[in-house]
């Protein structure tokens, strides 16, 4: 199977006899927390059916990853036994973003026994107070949560790692986080931008922090922390912990856009496609032929994570239909061609290392593959 897909991407066909390796999937919608850059908190959850995962469920055995979050925070999901016993049967890796929160010793045990787990806590703090701030929660206590689930799986192939938004407010305290990823047993951290939704751009007041896009992230954060990048470095070199820069990787070679990501965010919104750049840059993405498709609960299917375009809805057609659908197609066509497709906006794209597990290592190699 790995093979084919690799094959499917090499040669770039249009029309694939595989399936998507790579399924995201919102499990829940809603979240009682209020993170200061999320504007889904203090939302009612609402859990995806059951009809709908059954319509899912033929095509867990060709999967490699399921990832079990949108908008709202997975460990409330009322299936976590049903996603895990699936991973076992199908073998495919679990994968979700959230706060940690929720986790519990019960929690962390189910999710332990799944065939493979990836969690990307999301921490964007080194210090106590500013993680009240941001968060809204207690830093100590998510800390004690997530080395609990990190002891426990010291056995296993699990992938479990620390998100840090980099901005003004906790620029300062990058060198605790990683010192707190050392505590917790943690040895992978990536640092991404703040995003600039419109909320943002206007201001954000919660817990006497003031969260304001242009003031948070600009120039002289952005600065201050390539400037520090070597120290971080050294110190994560220190503590065996595995650095990966993210989106806070791509200032030199693609500048800010921070305007033109908040006018495609809301053209995205409105239209489902975005306008910028007007002429597309020349590139190449993974995704159309590997895999990662975005499921809503209402069953919606999205291209990708990162865009709102609608390719089919699953109460009207099954995966394989929408997979090999006539804008599935134009979109395989446009990168085939060299260039991304407008639907795209600013992203760069994604390749093999930025999955959000290893399970693609072995045919990377195999099939020789420079991305």
């Amino acid at each position: 199977m790995k093979n084919k897909l690799f094959d499917n991407y090499k040669k770039k066909k249009i029309t694939l006899e595989t399936l998507p390796a790579v399924i995201h999937l919102e499990s829940v919608r809603g979240c009682p927390f209020d993170c200061a850059m999320c504007n889904v908190g203090n939302t009612k959850s609402v859990d995806v059916s059951m009809s709908l995962l059954k319509k899912l469920e033929p095509y867990y055995h060709g999967l490699e990853v399921l990832s079990i979050h949108g908008l709202g925070e997975p460990l409330l999901s009322n299936h976590m036994d049903y996603f895990v016993e699936n991973s076992h049967k199908h073998k495919f890796v679990i994968h979700m973003n959230t706060t940690g929160e929720l986790l519990s010793k019960k929690k962390a045990t189910l999710l332990a026994k799944a065939y493979g787990l990836s969690i990307r806590f999301s921490i964007h703090s080194g210090r106590e107070e500013t993680y009240k701030k941001i968060i809204g929660g207690s830093l100590k206590n998510v800390a004690s949560k997530i080395k609990y689930l990190v002891d426990i799986s010291k056995d296993k192939n699990h992938d479990l790692w620390f998100s840090y938004i980099v901005m003004k407010e906790n620029i300062d305290e990058i060198e605790d986080f990683l010192k707190l990823a050392n505590y917790c047993g943690i040895k992978s951290v990536r640092f991404m931008r703040l995003n600039p939704t419109l909320d943002i751009v206007k201001g954000v007041e919660k817990r006497d922090f003031n969260l304001k896009y242009f003031e948070q992230f600009n120039k002289e954060v952005i600065d201050k922390f390539i400037t520090n990048v070597p120290r971080y470095n050294e110190l994560a070199s220190q503590l065996n912990i595995k650095i990966e820069y993210g989106t806070m990787n791509q200032f030199e070679k693609h500048g800010l856009n921070s305007v033109g990501d908040f006018i495609n965010r809301g053209t995205n919104k409105i239209f489902k496609k975005r306008i910028l750049p007007i002429i597309p840059e020349k590139g190449t993405c993974i995704v159309p032929w590997i895999g990662q498709l975005t499921v809503t609960i209402e069953g919606d299917v999205k291209v990708c994570v990162k865009s709102s375009y609608d390719i089919g809805n699953l109460y009207e057609k099954s995966l394989e239909e929408i997979w090999n659908s006539k804008k599935m197609k134009e979109l395989r066509s446009a990168f085939h061609q060299g260039r991304f497709h407008k639907l795209c906006g600013y992203c760069k794209g994604l390749d093999i290392n930025n999955f959000p597990n290893n399970a693609f290592v072995e045919s990377r190699k195999d099939t020789n593959i420079l991305l």
